[in-house]
């Protein structure tokens, strides 16, 4: 294949990737501040699809769903969820969390399974996003390019909000300890609230952005959740630049394995995280405790 071919697949493979990155973002935020399993978030991203694909057969307009789902998902999903059950786990093993955050995918299976019936749906591309750019031999499709431009503002934004505000210091704080941030005068269980929301707004975010590029169905959460702490052990628990990093490795070789290793294109994944846990168990921008 020529080299424009190459360049084509590679942005196709970014694009993926920036999708991969704002599920595993929120999925990194959560763990590394609560220090939660959330094995659900997977079906979370599930039931974003299939609520984007009735938001716009309704109103017929993508930005209302674009818009509208990661508020919903975070404020309403998200709060309720880890007012009324998360909470109630955050001092108990990882084992306890981890079968309930399973015990919650099933609920979400069947809730989408009783609205939405078993046959798959699918978005369709918006008007204004349709077609490509040709640079060269290269082609671009409109809305990779747009997925890419939003995932990394949205990672900019993480950062700034993060690194750059009180909100931000608090957050971090709590990862390093509870105790001693709730000394400081913090309600440390408001924090937790609003990092599960913004972790679920990320899955939230997510859905609606693939929603376009891929078709809503039973049992999708089971593999993007798997692909999803692929991205997380690659990048290392609690890092959003690891999950940046870890979704990009992971995106890109997936697209560029396809037309040279097409029966092993899924097993290249595991290889990469077999081998960062062999040279790095921790990660690549992982410490032995988790981190923001």
């Amino acid at each position: 294949m020529s080299g424009d071919i190459w360049i084509s697949l590679l942005i196709a493979g970014l694009s993926r990737a920036m999708i991969y990155f704002l599920l595993a973002s929120g999925l990194t935020l959560i763990f590394g501040v609560l220090k939660v399993i959330n094995f659900a978030h997977g079906a979370f991203y599930m039931l974003g699809i299939f609520i984007c694909y009735s938001v716009v057969k309704f109103t017929g307009n993508f930005a209302v769903a674009f818009f509208i789902i990661p508020l919903v998902f975070g404020f309403v999903l998200g709060g309720l969820t880890e007012t009324f059950l998360f909470r109630r786990v955050y001092k108990a093993e990882h084992v306890m969390q981890l079968l309930l955050s399973i015990g919650v995918t099933y609920i979400i299976a069947d809730v989408v399974k009783i609205i939405w019936g078993v046959s798959p749906y699918s978005v369709g591309m918006p008007e204004v996003f349709r077609g490509f750019f040709s640079l060269g031999g290269i082609t671009i499709t409109k809305y990779n390019l747009f997925i890419i431009a939003i995932s990394l503002a949205t990672a900019l934004a993480m950062f700034a909000v993060l690194y750059r505000t009180k909100i931000g210091s608090i957050i971090r704080a709590c990862t390093y300890s509870r105790e001693m941030t709730m000394t400081a005068g913090v309600n440390v269980s408001r924090v937790f609230t609003l990092v599960f929301v913004a972790g679920t707004a990320l899955a939230g975010l997510a859905s609606v952005a693939a929603a376009p590029m891929t078709t809503g169905m039973l049992g999708m959460d089971n593999e993007m959740i798997m692909i999803v702490f692929s991205v997380v052990i690659i990048g290392g628990a609690g890092s959003i630049t690891g999950a940046l990093l870890g979704a990009t490795i992971i995106g890109v070789v997936e697209a560029l394995a396809v037309p040279v290793l097409p029966e092993f294109a899924e097993v290249i994944m595991y290889v990469i995280v077999a081998v960062v846990l062999l040279f790095r168990p921790q990660g690549l921008f992982g410490k032995s405790e988790a981190r923001v």
